[in-house]
This record gives structure tokens, C-alpha cells and sequence, in this order.
């Protein structure tokens, strides 16, 4: 019967003897039988153990339904989280219109898995998922304008511009970047079984980083390199 190799015999280390062999005392014929019945045993133990069992494949991850149910679950709470019909109507119709428009959210997807792989609940950064995508909506609406891009369609449906008119449209845009914030700072925004003690000051670190993401030295830095690529365009078109 064919006997398996088990993985703990490549692991043994040789090791010489103590003493250099020029020095090393004669070995009797006790001492010597001993040790070759000690190692015919290491080797029938070895020899006769199981073989490690491989390693468990990884489950597949399924990219489609991970982003399917993180849509899902944002669209929700950014439904939850822009007033309907209530003053300025106006406004908060453009606001829900341009936000709920659909998209991949992949945004807030990205910030729900990035608390995942450091041990959090998603429930925990569900409001900062949010509020990036209520900044990436802002960023769309202003894109759109007849000042920046001038576009009157925007994911198949007509531009926030087009359907409210700019002034309502820049209005807009505002709202929603002031909204992130809002709804970062929000103790009704998380769960109530966040870390009291550490909670204050992780509020603190997510508004300081989605203000420097946003800010002159980013988002709106690209809006404006934006700009310039689109006016020196128009001057080499005409």
C-alpha cells in the first residue's frame, strides 16, 4: 500500500552533531542500534500520517450582486435623507430628481467595502457612503451647466438645467454639497449602538477628509482643469 508523505517531514531541519566529527567519541554498537531503531520509527510515524488536506477554495465573489444590494441599500438612504414636498419645493424636488436619477453608486459602494476590510459595519459608514454621493450628484449638476459642459442629458434623462432652469440647478448643486455635510455631522444619520467615546471623533476625521477631497486641491481642481480643456477646445474649434 502506497503511503503519503506528510508535509511535517519537509519540515524537519537536519542537524549535525554536537561535536566536530574528528572529535566526536566512537560510537558504541547499543548507542548506534538505538538511534537507527529511533529514526525507523520517526520514519514509519511520518510515513503513515494523513496527508494535509488542501486548502478550502475561496468562495466566488459575486461583483454584481455586491453592488446590486450596496445600490439598493444607498438609494434608500438617500431617498430617507432629502425632504419630499416640503419648502422650497422647487428645490428639493431638483435635489431628489438629480440624486435618484440612478447611477452605479459606486462612490458610497467603495466607502461601505473600505469599512468592511477594516472590521466595521456597513451600518456605521452608511452616512459617509451617502454624502459622497450627494457630492458626486453636486459635481454633475454643475458639469452640466451652459457655463461648464452644456449637456441635456444625463444618464438618459434630461439635465437638472433643463428641467428647473440654472438658477434652480446651481441652487441645487449647493444644496447637496451642504447636505453631505449635514448628513455627515447628523447623530441621527448612524445607529444608535455606535461608540459613544469614539464617534465624536471619527465624525470629525470623515468631514476633514471629504473636505479636503472636494476642495480646491481636489474635486473642484479637476472641475476647473475641466474648464480650461473645454475653453481651449472652443478656441481651436473656431
Amino acid at each position: 500500500m502506497a503511503m503519503a508523505f506528510h508535509t511535517l517531514a519537509a519540515s524537519r531541519v537536519r542537524v549535525g552533531p554536537l561535536l566536530p566529527a574528528a572529535a566526536a567519541a566512537p560510537m558504541s554498537s547499543s548507542v548506534a542500534a538505538h538511534r537507527y531503531h529511533h529514526r525507523r520509527r520517526f520514519s514509519a510515524i511520518v510515513a503513515a500520517a494523513p496527508a494535509a488536506a488542501p486548502a478550502a477554495a475561496p468562495a466566488e465573489f459575486d461583483f454584481d450582486s455586491y453592488m446590486t444590494e450596496r445600490s439598493e441599500t444607498v438609494n434608500r438612504a438617500l431617498d430617507a435623507a432629502i425632504p419630499e414636498g416640503e419648502p422650497p419645493a422647487a428645490l428639493h424636488e431638483a435635489m431628489r430628481y438629480s440624486l435618484l436619477a440612478g447611477g452605479k453608486r459606486v462612490r458610497p459602494a467603495l466607502c461601505l467595502a473600505a469599512c468592511g476590510v477594516v472590521g466595521g459595519r456597513e451600518e456605521w459608514a452608511l452616512a459617509p457612503a451617502a454624502a459622497a454621493e450627494m457630492v458626486h450628484t453636486m459635481s454633475l449638476v454643475h458639469d452640466d451647466l451652459p457655463c461648464m459642459d452644456d449637456d441635456d442629458l444625463r444618464r438618459g434623462k434630461p439635465t437638472c438645467h433643463v428641467v428647473y432652469g440654472e438658477a434652480i440647478a446651481v441652487l441645487t448643486g449647493d444644496a447637496l454639497l451642504s447636505l453631505a455635510f449635514h448628513h455627515v455631522a447628523s447623530p441621527g444619520s448612524y445607529p444608535p449602538d455606535v461608540d459613544p467615546e469614539k464617534h465624536p471623533a471619527r465624525v470629525v476625521r470623515a468631514t476633514f477628509e471629504l473636505a479636503r477631497c472636494i476642495g480646491s486641491e481636489g474635486l473642484v481642481a479637476g472641475q476647473v482643469s475641466f474648464v480650461y480643456q473645454i475653453r481651449l477646445l472652443s478656441t481651436i474649434h473656431h
